[in-house]
């Protein structure tokens, strides 16, 4: 297994967002490398920024939010957001730079920018990798780890 985050339930887990750098990881075989702009690296080198959210987290208008860091240090973005009962209800992949025009649209003074989720999960250039990281996560509960 990836280390002691295992042993965190999976509620904690899914908040602190290691759930979804451990599915993701496991799914596409990337080694974990936390870093300021991402989390993961895939075999070729490409780094990867796994961003989760739970439903109604973000209330009426669910987002996907990056800081500068994450748009000039990653090559792609995973999001992952899960249900209220902590299942995964939709994953997608997608280049950071078909972000950078909805990043500049909503980018703040601080450099935080809140994009709209609708536009990210619908972008022409977004990759439905749900099954694969359902697949994962039953794999990783078929062990014993995350499972309540």
């Amino acid at each position: 297994m990836k280390g002691v985050w295992t042993m965190l339930s999976r509620g904690s887990a899914i908040n602190s967002g290691i759930h979804a750098e451990e599915i993701t990881s496991t799914a596409f075989n990337c080694l974990i490398e936390r870093s300021n702009g991402y989390d993961l690296r895939t075999k070729n080198g490409n780094k990867v920024e796994v961003r989760s959210r739970i439903k109604f987290s973000d209330g009426k208008h669910p987002r996907l939010t990056l800081n500068r860091s994450k748009i000039e240090y990653s090559d792609i973005i995973v999001v992952v957001h899960y249900e209220i009962n902590l299942e995964i209800s939709i994953a997608i992949a997608i280049n950071t730079k078909h972000l950078l025009s909805l990043y500049s649209d909503y980018l703040q003074k601080n450099g935080k920018a809140h994009l709209n989720w609708d536009k990210v999960a619908n972008h022409s250039k977004a990759k439905d990798i749900t099954a694969n990281l359902i697949a994962a996560d039953n794999n990783l509960k078929s062990k014993g780890f995350y499972v309540i």
